[in-house]
């Protein structure tokens, strides 16, 4: 058979095997054999590198395979769309959680919810709602020393002291629900028997006024997140017991006059500057008696000796604390006397023709 013309006889490779017996017989590799397995070995190493290090990446999240259309980040092989988004998500809730709530610096709106007395204490919970221009800011309630006076329709005192709301006292007013804070007044600073405060609280009004001045004496220790006030200056406290002493007595009058024709007992009499039981009488001492005995009984009025016959002759003039009781003679009123543990010269038959 002819051979190809490309084929030359003349150059054909010639075998390059030795069969000399200092070789063994054995067949050594031709040089240019040796080195074209050297360069396969080492393309198929680079390969097997450069596979490592994708599946790594893959498995680390850090390559992601698309298909060449748009595709769902859930439907990803490593999930890691799906992981980013939820992470932004995070982000985005931590960014509204660190926004400042809103507030401003106006005075909360004030109303009186109930009021009940304690012993000899008047507590008052009142309902305080943001005054905000925005509904859904906040206001910050932490003065030390705000005076919280409460009034009646025709805007008589009827409690008046100041309290500190700074520390764990502070209150955060918010302006849709409110908040409702308790308050205590001790009998000095209300003005009134607490039944006569507390028989229409809604009628009252709440005046407050921060970086108020106090008065002598600290404010008892707060209870059961009622908080205690300080007494307003002396000065105040005199006028708010001078008028809440003439609102009393003219507010018992008609009651009063049950006793024309009948009798009942005196329990107290006591003016201004008077010394007796101990200590100089001020106009908040006699109120605070008066006060204390008619929240243990409700029927007893307080009148001014100069309203009423009975004590035309004497000429200095008194505030007199009458039980309120009604007795047909004066042994029936000495007895009751006696059976409430009052002594001669703390009760005594009165009546006031």
């Amino acid at each position: 058979m002819p051979l190809p013309p490309s084929f030359n006889t003349a150059t054909a490779p010639t075998s390059t095997l030795s069969t000399a017996p200092g070789n063994g017989g054995a067949a050594q590799p031709r040089s240019g054999g040796s080195a074209g397995k050297k360069i396969l070995l080492g393309v198929v190493i680079a390969l097997v590198v450069v596979v490592g290090v994708l599946v790594a990446l893959v498995a680390t999240g850090t390559v992601h395979w698309f298909d060449g259309g748009a595709s769902s980040p859930n439907t990803t092989s490593s999930g890691t769309a799906t992981k980013q988004s939820g992470n932004q998500g995070s982000a985005s809730k931590s960014k509204d959680k660190a926004k400042p709530a809103k507030t401003c610096d106006a005075a909360p709106d004030m109303t009186v919810s109930s009021i009940k007395s304690e012993s000899d204490n008047l507590i008052v919970t009142i309902l305080a709602t943001s005054n905000c221009d925005d509904k859904n800011a906040s206001t910050k309630f932490n003065d030390s020393a705000t005076r919280l006076t409460l009034q009646d329709s025709d805007d008589n005192v009827v409690a008046d002291a100041v309290f500190d709301f700074s520390g764990d006292n502070a209150k955060t007013i918010s302006g849709d629900t409110g908040t409702k804070i308790k308050v205590s007044y001790a009998s000095s600073q209300y003005y009134r028997p607490a039944n006569e405060i507390g028989a229409n609280p809604s009628d009252l009004s709440v005046k407050s006024v921060t970086g108020s001045d106090k008065g002598a004496g600290a404010a008892a220790s707060s209870d059961s997140g009622v908080i205690s006030g300080s007494n307003v200056t002396d000065d105040e406290a005199e006028n708010n017991a001078s008028k809440a002493l003439d609102w009393q007595v003219e507010h018992d009058k008609d009651s009063a006059e049950l006793f024309y024709s009948t009798y009942t007992a005196q329990l107290s009499s006591k003016r201004k500057g008077m010394e007796a039981e101990g200590k100089t009488w001020n106009y908040r001492d006699i109120l605070a008696q008066f006060i204390t005995m008619h929240n243990k009984n409700s029927n007893v009025l307080l009148i001014w000796s100069g309203d009423w016959p009975a004590y035309s002759s004497n000429s200095d003039k008194y505030y007199v604390i009458l039980a309120g009781e009604g007795f047909d003679s004066t042994d029936e009123a000495w007895n009751w006397c006696k059976a409430n543990n009052y002594g001669p010269n703390d009760c005594m038959p009165i009546d006031l023709q």
